[in-house]
């Protein structure tokens, strides 16, 4: 390096040669910090649209469990409805019965 010592370029190509030196030897730590932060990011956003996802699905199933209770509840009232249909049925058949005995 001796001989270098009275020319500037040869200086400053020496210090651009430690300067490279060092970029090669932070590159690769620089490259896995980048991608383990777009891996985060990335992992962030799927988590955040699983959760939006499975609000929404309870949601969902919140409204569907109050339609099945309604239809469930209508389904009781009708049965009641039918028992009733079914009783007059049974008690105007009775009377026409008789009313056919009469004659």
């Amino acid at each position: 390096m001796a001989h270098y010592q009275g020319n500037p370029a040869a200086g400053v190509m020496m210090e651009v040669g430690s300067l490279l030196s060092v970029v090669a030897a932070v590159g690769p730590c620089l490259a896995e910090g980048i991608h383990a932060v777009a891996s985060d990011i990335s992992q962030a956003r799927y988590e955040s649209r699983y959760h939006d996802a499975l609000s929404r699905a309870i949601q969902h199933g919140q409204q569907l469990q109050i339609v099945a209770e309604a239809a469930i509840e209508r389904v009781g009232e009708l049965e009641a409805e039918i028992a009733k249909l079914r009783d007059a049925c049974a008690q105007r058949q009775e009377i026409i019965q008789m009313l056919a005995g009469r004659k």
